[in-house]
């Protein structure tokens, strides 16, 4: 893959955004692929990533997501293509400090 030498070092930024997020009360957002899938388990997938060793072990180690967390698998081309996203944002806006 011709980008993948990027994909780690960017995963390292994002790992201290997510932290500087968490610390200051704002859950993350997960959007994955449901890779045809419909009943598909976000949890197990992260596993299946890390315990089965895949290449993007190391990725998925650094952004394993947290219990406050949260995660849509997208349905179709992007997470924002159904109103699924936004609605987990309004529902986090009574959450969330701006």
């Amino acid at each position: 893959m011709k980008y993948w030498r990027y994909a780690l070092p960017a995963a390292k930024k994002i790992a201290a955004l997510k932290e500087r997020t968490s610390l200051a009360g704002i859950p993350t957002i997960y959007v994955n692929d449901n890779f045809g899938k419909w009943r598909s388990d976000f949890k197990k997938l992260v596993a299946h990533v890390i315990d089965d060793q895949t290449r993007a072990a190391p990725i998925a180690e650094l952004l394993r997501p947290q219990a406050e967390d949260y995660f849509v698998l997208k349905p179709k081309h992007s997470a924002f293509f159904t109103i699924i996203i936004f609605i987990i944002v309004y529902l986090l806006l009574g959450h969330v400090k701006c």
